[in-house]
């Protein structure tokens, strides 16, 4: 994102467009119900599919998406997340069809059953109240039955079934889900958790699946979250 031409020759004068996520699912509530909160003083509303939907048909037609030569979306963390889930369906509906498209997610790999933080019951809870089905990446959704459609909101389970261009940035010890963890103190566990990230993203991402040949990564083995990259090395 630098403007400066030197140390970014290649997008130093692309336009930036920065989306804020506050839904609390990276863009993919869907529940048209409201949620009513504190004794029913408080109504809480989980749409950010709608909202990144909206956004993106601003973009398209007030602001001139619809002429793009070249797209990528990118996004950190829970943003890395976001772009995993929703790459095919930026790509299938708000790119021009002779663009060139890339999803960068970076730092969205939180691994099923290794964070405390992210564990099973509060990403199925957040899957099911928030109605994140529609969301999904759909193929991803269509290859699990009815009671593991949940698993489509870790990003190892859609990795595979992403078709468009995909280009990784992920760090093999992660210092956010590390954070999460009981045994980031604990170095054997640690390197445990490090060669499973590299097993997933090897095994369902640069070499498993359909669309493979579609996708790359760069990882690193720097404790770190989201960028850092001119502190770390």
């Amino acid at each position: 994102l630098m403007s400066n031409q030197q140390y970014n020759p290649l997008t130093y004068n692309w336009n930036i467009v920065f989306l804020r996520y506050c839904d609390g699912s990276s863009f993919s509530g869907n529940n048209d119900t409201a949620t009513i909160v504190n004794n029913g003083t408080q109504q809480l509303y989980f749409r950010g599919f709608h909202i990144l939907r909206n956004a993106l048909e601003q973009l398209w037609n007030d602001f001139g998406l619809k002429d793009a030569t070249d797209v990528i979306t990118s996004g950190c963390s829970a943003g890395g997340m976001a772009t995993y889930y929703h790459a095919d369906y930026i790509y299938d509906n708000f790119v021009p069809t002779n663009a060139t498209y890339m999803a960068m997610p970076e730092s969205g790999l939180f691994l099923q059953g290794f964070s405390d933080t992210g564990n099973d019951d509060s990403m199925e809870s957040m899957f099911d109240l928030h109605n994140m089905t529609i969301a999904m990446n759909q193929e991803c959704i269509a290859n699990h039955n009815d009671n593991d459609k949940y698993v489509c909101v870790y990003a190892q389970y859609t990795m595979p079934y992403i078709k468009s261009k995909c280009f990784a940035l992920q760090s093999k010890f992660d210092a956010a889900a590390l954070s999460g963890s009981s045994f980031k103190s604990n170095w054997t566990e640690v390197n445990i958790w490090g060669n499973a990230v590299v097993q997933v993203m090897m095994n369902d991402y640069i070499n498993g699946g359909e669309y493979h040949l579609k996708h790359g990564a760069f990882f690193d083995s720097c404790s770190h979250h989201c960028g850092e990259y001119n502190h770390i090395y």
